[in-house]
Parts: structure tokens; C-alpha cells; sequence
């Protein structure tokens, strides 16, 4: 979070749309840092994780 919060600090006021990879804890961070963010799963990272389920 300390990274988050300098780049608050060095003039980030806001961050729209967050666009990650499904790391554990990365949406609930960002959306304290900056509470108006909406945190999505990247569509690849989502299909990349689930496609070798189907195949199965």
C-alpha cells in the first residue's frame, strides 16, 4: 500500500479504472488509496484461469 499511497502523494488524484491480474488484494488496496475505483479482473487472466477447468 506504501507505493499506492506515494503515488497519491507525488500528485495521482484519482484513478478511475484498475485493470489487474487477480493478484489477492491488489483491488481492495487501490480502492482505499483512491475510494472511487472500480477494480476488474483482466478478461484474459479470467479465461487463461478457467479455460484448463473446462478442458478437463
Amino acid at each position: 500500500m506504501s507505493v499506492l499511497t506515494d503515488i497519491r502523494n507525488r500528485g495521482t488524484r484519482d484513478v478511475f479504472f484498475l485493470v489487474c491480474d487477480g493478484l489477492k488484494g491488489l483491488p481492495e488496496v487501490v480502492e482505499h488509496v483512491w475510494p472511487a475505483t472500480t477494480a476488474a479482473t483482466c478478461v484474459v487472466h479470467v479465461i487463461d484461469k478457467h479455460v484448463p477447468a473446462v478442458i478437463s
